[in-house]
C-alpha cells in the first residue's frame, strides 16, 4: 500500500499511525480513525508498547531540541540514523514533535519518504528553480557552524533573520511556541542530509547540529556566483547579533 511523499512533519494521530504502517511496508487498514495490522490496533505515535520497539530496532536518538522555561513547552527532535537500513528502504530521517514519541514516529515515516525521493531531489531544486537557493542554504550552514554548532533551531533562526534582511530563499515561517519555525525548511535539511550534502552530528551536550557532508563542495560549484552575491548579507547576518529573538 504505498502513497506519494507524505508531509510528515505535520503529521499526527491516525494519518501518522498509517504512514508508519506504510513505512514498515505492512498492510494497514484504516477503520472509523483506527489503524489496524492484521486486525490488531496499531497505534505507534501514540502507544509506546506500539512505538517503543520500533525506536529500539533503529537505534534511533531522540533528545530535547527547545525548552521554554516557565511554560512547560517541550520541543523534542527524533533522529533515524539510516545507516545500516538501506537494504530495507530507509535514508537518513529526522522530525520533531511536542513529545518523544511523535517526534520519533515522524522521523521514521520521513525516513521512507526520503528514501524514495532521494534519488530526484537535486532535479524537484532545480526544476522549481530552488537550487541556487538551497546551494545559499548549505553555505549558510558551512560557515554558521565555523562559531558555534549550527543546529536545527539555530539554523530556522537565521534563515528567517537572513529572509528579513532581504534574501529570499523562498521559506515560509510560522509562528511557535519555541519561535519562528519552517517545515519545509527543516524537510529541505533532512534531504540534504540524505544527499550527503550535509551531515548531522550529535554534540556533547545532546544536541544534534548541521555540518557539511561529503558531497557539499560539488552541490555548491555551480551557485559559486550566487553565493559569492549574497557574501555581505551573510557576513552582517553571522557577526551582528545572529542569535538575538
Amino acid at each position: 500500500m504505498e502513497t506519494d511523499r507524505p508531509e510528515t512533519a505535520t503529521l499526527d494521530g491516525f494519518a501518522l499511525d498509517l504512514a508508519v504502517a506504510q513505512a514498515l511496508r505492512l498492510s494497514p487498514e484504516l477503520t472509523d480513525g483506527v489503524v489496524s495490522v492484521d486486525g490488531v490496533r496499531f497505534a505507534p505515535s501514540r502507544d509506546w508498547a506500539d512505538g517503543g520497539p520500533l525506536i529500539e530496532r533503529f537505534r534511533m536518538r531522540i533528545h530535547v531540541l527547545e525548552l521554554t522555561w516557565g511554560r512547560g513547552e517541550t520541543l523534542w527532535a527524533a533522529e533515524f540514523p539510516g545507516f545500516g537500513f538501506e537494504a530495507e528502504g530507509f535514508a537518513h530521517g529526522w522530525s520533531t514533535g511536542p513529545n518523544p514519541l511523535l517526534a520519533a514516529m515522524r522521523a521514521l515515516a520521513a525516513a521512507r519518504a526520503l528514501h524514495r525521493t532521494t534519488s530526484v531531489a537535486e532535479g524537484d531544486w532545480a526544476e522549481g528553480g530552488h537550487q541556487e537557493s538551497i546551494a545559499l542554504l548549505v553555505e549558510l550552514v558551512r560557515r554558521a557552524g565555523v562559531r558555534c554548532p549550527a543546529t536545527p533551531m539555530r539554523l530556522q533562526r537565521l534563515v528567517a533573520r537572513l529572509q528579513q534582511d532581504g534574501v529570499d530563499l523562498g521559506y515560509r515561517f510560522a509562528e511557535r511556541p519555541y519561535g519562528q519555525y519552517c517545515e519545509a525548511l527543516a524537510s529541505d535539511l533532512a534531504r540534504l542530509a540524505a544527499l550527503g550534502v550535509l551531515r548531522l552530528r550529535r554534540e556533547t551536550a545532546g544536541v544534534s547540529s548541521y555540518m557539511p557532508g561529503s558531497e557539499a563542495t560539488g552541490f555548491v560549484a555551480d551557485a559559486r556566483r550566487y553565493i559569492d552575491r549574497h557574501r555581505l548579507a551573510l557576513d552582517r547576518l553571522l557577526h551582528d547579533g545572529e542569535d538575538t529573538p
